[in-house]
């Protein structure tokens, strides 16, 4: 198994460390660096890139407890309604408590989402 050193910032500190090529970011974070604000969706990544991807550049999350909740909603929706209509997002995302970002930033990730496949 190789390793890797690396290094980057973090919070504007520097960080040097010695991983193993197949650590992930995830686990470096919270796991080595203690940094638990870093949340995990579904572990699983199977969602669709195109989705995730959305939702970050819709900001459609913020503090990440509702994220993979409203992620694996979100593909679910996708999948049976290729084409879902603005009110039909609405309704899936309503099993999902967010409370941080007020909905907006998910629904245009969704749209966005589904717009793009």
């Amino acid at each position: 198994m190789s390793r890797h050193r690396i290094r980057f910032t973090l919070n504007d500190a520097p960080v040097e460390a010695d991983v193993p090529a197949e650590r992930l970011l995830l686990e470096l974070l919270r796991e080595d660096l203690g940094k638990t604000g870093t949340k995990d969706g579904c572990s699983v990544g199977v969602c669709g890139l195109p989705l995730q991807e959305a939702f970050i550049e819709e900001g459609g999350f913020q503090c990440g407890i509702c994220t993979s909740g409203q992620l694996m909603a979100a593909d679910a929706l996708l999948r049976a309604k290729p084409a879902a209509t603005t009110a039909e997002i609405s309704d899936w995302q309503m099993g999902n408590l967010c409370r941080c970002t007020g909905y907006y930033g998910i629904a245009r990730a969704i749209a966005k989402a589904r717009d793009a496949r």
